[in-house]
């Protein structure tokens, strides 16, 4: 409203000015045009009303195009991919293998996996993918973090120590114990592809060089070798000690792995003052030494994922590099090493996002989650639609579909996307009003005008040459109206888009503050078009109508 005045109040004042620099070379039309609009009365109301009508509709148009980038780059960091399936399936690894079957090429599917802990605003969640999918597949913004998804990729996938498996048969331990408490047992701990657990008893421990032998059942399409055990027997003492070194590990007569590799095995993380084995490896074999009167966790685990476990946070979590503590995949607490911070992962607020493989190896035994495990599978853009069939032939049940489109529907039939669609249309409202205020303006002034044009033709000026002084007319007042208004509408935007709700709820990416071209070029020529054509109308019926005859009539 102010620019509106400042520049109604302006114009008259440059205008008569232009009349003695139009004279002086001879320039008739832009001379009739500067006059007329030096001593017209309503040319103040005109050129505010015109301001106020197009600062309006191009802050508008602004504020809506902003808001729209923002709600396709919320729906895309809310939903994490353009299509996001909901499965059934036992395991996160059996998700991971029936994505990989269908989709070999490694660019249309991701398997995800999300586990919730916590509640209200220490609400924690793990996003668990197959990382070397998540470039090609999950939504990205160069504002989310300062490395690229491909980047964040190598960081929570490094090398780690092979997978080790056994079949159904005979699991053996070639051990040689120098120091052991009596009545304990040796049992090897396994996980099948369902991540069910399976405990094999390899026999009681003595002093000395042995080989302890177990029979391997509910295997057979491999399970993966978690560690060993010792368990207490009814005559062991309260306090028990031990140190004995495990040289190899055999499944149906071959070695499964050499034991005698640094950084293959090692203890349990101790919960406060916990007893646990010290493990290290040497070149005769992998050590255990412990010393515990009770309560202890003397599990020796095969080390087959990184740890600790490599993690990119975001929100609250995590917010400094290195190491740290959280909830695991399945809810209990497990060391991480935060290796990269971004400020958003797709599809949680505050959490981290680790590598699925990985994530489902380190992860403490039993779960703690509030709420149940989700299994998704992420589509990536143009992802064939045959590939829904291909996930459900490859042994998954898809239970929902969520696209980025329904998201982003969704989002604008909240309250916020629903006010500045009534806002864009009532201020194009106040542009056609704008424009029937010039028609009528133009009508109640019309009567003295075609008496001067009139004149005009009788002392010799051409309809052209009248009708051209129209236009300049009507281009110095609605033109200065297009343009202060434009700006202004600009500048109201910039200071109001930062401070305007744009999504009903809090948190998501880094906003968008710059509008794209085509919402404020459009209502920019909408401008232009609609208030040319109310000028045009003006002009052309006075033109037209301001004939020689007019003279007889008078000017009232």
């Amino acid at each position: 409203m102010v620019a509106g005045i400042l520049a109604g109040r302006l114009v008259p004042v440059a205008m008569r000015r232009g009349v003695t620099r139009a004279r002086r070379r001879g320039r008739i039309a832009a001379m009739l045009a500067a006059a007329r609009v030096g001593r017209r009365g309503q040319v103040p109301r005109t050129v505010a009303l015109t301001t106020v009508a197009v600062a309006l509709l191009c802050y508008g148009a602004v504020v809506w195009d902003v808001a729209g980038r923002n709600q396709v780059q919320r729906a895309g960091a809310d939903l994490g991919a353009p299509t996001v399936y909901s499965v059934q399936v036992a395991s996160a690894q059996q998700l991971r293998d029936a994505v990989r079957r269908a989709d070999p090429s490694g660019k249309q599917a991701m398997a995800v996996a999300r586990g919730l802990y916590g509640n209200g605003a220490k609400t924690t969640e793990v996003l668990a993918v197959d990382s070397g999918r998540f470039a090609d597949v999950a939504y990205w913004q160069p504002s989310f973090a300062d490395r690229s998804p491909a980047q964040l990729a190598r960081l929570l996938r490094p090398a780690a120590p092979p997978l080790l498996t056994v079949r159904d048969g005979t699991l053996g331990v070639d051990l040689t114990a120098r120091t052991i408490s009596p009545d304990l047992t040796l049992v090897a701990l396994l996980s099948d592809d369902r991540r069910g657990q399976r405990v094999v008893r390899l026999g009681g421990l003595a002093t000395g060089r042995h080989r302890l032998t177990g029979r391997v059942s509910g295997c057979g399409s491999g399970c993966r070798v978690v560690g060993f055990d010792l368990y207490r027997g009814p005559d062991a003492p309260a306090r028990i000690r031990g140190d004995l070194t495990l040289t190899g590990l055999t499944a149906g007569g071959r070695t499964v792995a050499p034991m005698n590799r640094s950084g293959r095995w090692r203890g349990v993380e101790p919960t406060m003052d916990q007893p646990v084995s010290t493990v290290s490896a040497a070149a005769g074999g992998t050590t255990v030494r412990f010393d515990a009167p009770g309560g202890e966790d003397l599990r020796v685990l095969r080390v087959d994922a990184p740890y600790p476990l490599p993690a990119v946070s975001t929100g609250r979590i995590g917010r400094h590099r290195g190491r740290t503590a959280g909830p695991g995949l399945y809810g209990l607490d497990q060391p991480y090493r935060i290796v990269a911070r971004a400020e958003t992962v797709p599809a949680i607020r505050n959490g981290l996002l680790v590598d699925l493989t990985y994530a489902d190896r380190s992860a403490p035994d039993g779960s703690a989650l509030e709420t149940p495990m989700r299994y998704q599978v992420w589509a990536a853009p143009g992802a064939p639609a045959g590939l829904r069939s291909r996930l459900s032939a490859a042994g998954l049940t898809i239970t929902g579909t969520d696209t980025l489109a329904a998201h982003r529907a969704r989002l604008a039939r909240q309250g916020p996307a629903l006010a500045l669609r009534l806002y864009l249309v009532a201020a194009f409202v106040a542009l056609l009003l704008a424009a029937a205020a010039i028609l009528v303006t133009a009508h109640l002034t019309a009567r003295p005008l075609r008496y001067e044009l009139a004149a005009l033709r009788v002392a010799g000026l051409s309809r052209r040459l009248l009708r051209r002084a129209g236009w300049r007319e009507y281009a110095l007042l609605l033109g200065t109206g297009v343009l202060v208004g434009a700006f202004a509408g600009g500048v109201g935007a910039a200071l109001a888009v930062p401070r305007l709700p744009q999504v009903t709820q809090t948190g998501g990416p880094p906003p968008l503050w710059l509008p794209g071209p085509w919402w404020p070029g459009g209502a920019l020529v909408a401008s232009v078009l609609l208030l040319g054509f109310a000028a045009a109308v003006a002009v052309g019926a006075a033109v037209t109508r301001g004939r020689p005859e007019r003279l007889r009539e008078g000017a009232t």
